[in-house]
């Protein structure tokens, strides 16, 4: 399991955490803006039946965890989550999970700045402003919130480039409140103010999950309502996996702990926030025509039952205090407030120094320069820290919501994290260890599964970044080899931008801002992109092989990453988070039948990914 590169440099890093600094980090990422913002967005998706949103995620991210949890016992490693790709099936797949995983959490560290920015907004005005964005009416951030979001994330960048032992003592230092403040909110609204009738009223209106049946949004709620975002945080102390004492044995004790305590929090803290609704005090701004004629917009109470106006309503800036203000719990209110900054700042300095290790991980793969592996004096590395700032700025800006920025960042990191248990597989193939390969292959399902029930219109620009991906890989492959390949690399970009420029404008725009466009264009476009990136890959793939013989490993090891990603990407167009849940009618996958397509190209995928392996890893 050895990977090429800077072995040496692994072992300058600093061997400071232990087993309770690694889960405090775990909590530090889990228990961040999640908490203070998915309760309300899976209460708007689905009403109660986001209790089981949230059980199904949890079970999934179980399999997920545990299967990193191998992994990091086996093999810790600093920047693991990028580097055991690599080691396990070559540059091609570890270039693409790199590229995506550094962009993903490249949205999620300004994501919870700007979420600290949002609750600020409740007390001091000024911050936050409306604006149509995409042709929607949204909430974004004004210069002075900008301002404030731009120094949150250099006060963490600092925090990160004085060691890690540092971000380690903060997370430990947080932990207690960021676990003590939920179960506090949770004990006051079941004891004082549950209403277990709040359980009994139907979902009348879904925000996002209308003409879906209740099993299909269950499972639609758990990528794009923040439930998601919320438990994925687990990866993080794999990613500090390289800089513990004893990391062989407490990174899968951190991981599973944390997972296992904070799906606990998560669950109980849904039940809590649905019973302590007050409908009556719940309103939303509408335009009324008066009966003289003049039309005006004022708050009208929202109908009880009427799950979806939560997210427009009163309460949606800040549910949890809202809803103990309302409730009559004005001091656990003003908590809230305060946890506002805790939460997120405790998951974003864990997620800086997240984004430095990748570059460093990166680096230690050779697809990024060898200096960004280089550490500084504090034994951290120290320019991947100030590439991930330079990127966390570049991604600072009036994003249209938290859940849109969540999603993406969602869904780009799940498509990595099938890859920890095709690398699971990989490694422990020749063992031929039943239960090993089956933690892979529950991993690997449950990732694909995940980002499959986002739908296909948040998964359009996942897709665009992913095979713009593998475009830049053919690129920098062909100016680093002495073949021809540019003339191959060449046609496939433009190919990829040609299709890229048919998916972002042609149709993801127009969906995602409700415009109305024909089905029977949409479809034609949606064809004529897929069939092109599909088509101009596989040529691209193919003549890579046959020209340059140091890519036949990275190829033939990686083809199928290529192929599950595109074949979710082509489930979801059609099955009912397609086209049919834009413009009505018949899924031609039809649910359940959706799912088991998706897992079974999973795990075909899987079992390929085994076999093709480079012998090495």
């Amino acid at each position: 399991m050895a990977d090429r590169g800077i072995i040496e440099e692994d072992r300058k890093l600093s061997r400071s955490l232990g087993l309770w600094h690694y889960v405090a980090i775990n909590i530090g990422a889990i228990i961040g803006s999640g908490w203070l913002l998915a309760p309300l967005g899976a209460s708007a998706f689905n009403g109660p039946l986001s209790v089981a949103s949230w059980v199904v995620a949890a079970a999934l991210v179980a399999f997920m965890a545990i299967a990193y949890a191998y992994l990091a016992s086996a093999a810790p490693r600093t920047g693991a989550v990028v580097r055991y790709p690599q080691m396990a099936h070559g540059d091609l797949v570890g270039f693409s999970t790199g590229a995506l995983y550094l962009l993903s959490i490249s949205s999620l560290l300004p994501a919870e700045a700007v979420a600290t920015v949002y609750y600020a907004s409740y007390y001091v005005p000024g911050l936050v402003k409306s604006a149509t964005v995409l042709g929607q009416q949204l909430t974004v951030l004004t210069p002075k919130g900008l301002l404030l979001a731009l120094a949150i994330v250099i006060v963490i960048f600092v925090i990160n480039y004085f060691g890690v032992s540092l971000v380690g003592n903060v997370s430990l230092a947080l932990m207690v409140w960021k676990i003590a403040v939920p179960l506090t909110v949770i004990a006051a609204l079941l004891a004082l103010a549950f209403n277990p009738h709040n359980f009994a009223l139907a979902v009348s209106t879904q925000a996002s999950g209308e003409g879906l049946s209740s099993a299909a949004a269950i499972f639609a709620a758990i990528p794009v309502t923040g439930i998601a975002y919320a438990l994925l945080g687990f990866r993080q102390a794999v990613e500090y996996s390289g800089e513990g004492r004893k990391a062989s044995s407490d990174v899968p004790k951190a991981v599973i702990l944390s997972v296992a305590l904070t799906a606990i929090i998560f669950i109980l803290l849904q039940v809590a926030f649905i019973g302590g609704l007050r409908w009556s005090s719940i309103e939303v701004n509408e335009t009324v025509r008066l009966s003289n004629g003049t039309v005006v917009r004022r708050l009208e109470p929202v109908t009880p039952g009427n799950w979806s106006a939560l997210a427009v309503s009163n309460i949606a800036a800040a549910p949890l205090a809202s809803e103990l203000a309302i409730v009559g719990l004005g001091v656990l209110s003003i908590v809230m407030i305060i946890d506002a900054w805790v939460s997120p700042l405790g998951n974003a300095v864990v997620q800086m120094g997240n984004l430095g290790r990748i570059v460093y991980g990166m680096a230690a793969n050779g697809h990024l320069p060898r200096r960004l592996s280089g550490l500084n004096r504090y034994a951290v590395p120290g320019l991947g820290l100030i590439v991930a700032l330079a990127l966390g700025l570049i991604f600072l800006l009036p994003f249209p919501s938290w859940y849109a920025i969540g999603s993406y960042a969602v869904l780009t990191t799940l498509l990595t994290y099938v890859t920890g248990g095709t690398a699971l597989g990989a490694f422990t193939a020749r063992s031929r260890s039943v239960k090993l390969l089956m933690a892979g292959a529950l991993g690997a399902v449950g990732a694909s599964l995940i980002a499959y029930w986002a739908g296909m219109i948040p998964m359009i620009p996942v897709f665009i970044t992913f095979i713009s991906a593998l475009a830049a890989f053919m690129i920098i492959r062909a100016f680093s080899s002495r073949t021809s390949m540019l003339a191959v690399a060449l046609p496939y970009a433009a190919a990829v931008a040609f299709s890229d420029y048919i998916l972002a404008v042609k149709v993801f725009y127009p969906l995602s801002s409700g415009i109305s466009v024909p089905e029977q264009a949409v479809v034609r476009y949606l064809a004529l992109a897929m069939l092109l990136s599909v088509l101009s890959t596989a040529a691209a793939l193919a003549a890579g092989y046959l020209i340059d013989r140091g890519l036949r490993p990275s190829i033939r090891g990686g083809a199928w990453y290529v192929g599950l990603v595109t074949s979710i990407m082509l489930v979801d167009i059609l099955g009912p988070y397609g086209l049919s849940s834009v413009y009505g009618g018949d899924p031609p996958i039809p649910f359940p039948f959706d799912l088991v397509a998706v897992a079974a190209v999973t795990l075909v995928a899987y079992f390929v990914s085994v076999l093709t392996a480079p012998k090495e890893s």
